[in-house]
């Protein structure tokens, strides 16, 4: 329900790092909707090490906390 709240414009940055996360779950093996604190910190260190600014990790920090919470 909150993601249906967003506007057109934040939907489409978070979901761009939704389906980020959802892969990385897949990957390894952890359930996208309850992950503990050390798989979160992982994703959001896989995305630092691909060199990617402070702009786009605060968002992938962003989408899945409003991911996680809705």
């Amino acid at each position: 329900m909150l993601m249906d709240s967003w506007r057109p414009g934040t939907r489409k940055q978070y979901d761009v790092y939704i389906r980020k996360w959802e892969t990385f779950c897949s990957q390894e093996k952890s359930d996208p909707l309850h992950p503990n604190v050390n798989e979160v910190l992982k994703f959001l260190h896989n995305l630092h090490i691909k060199q990617l600014p402070y702009s786009p990790i605060n968002s992938a920090r962003s989408s899945l906390s409003n991911y996680l919470m809705g």
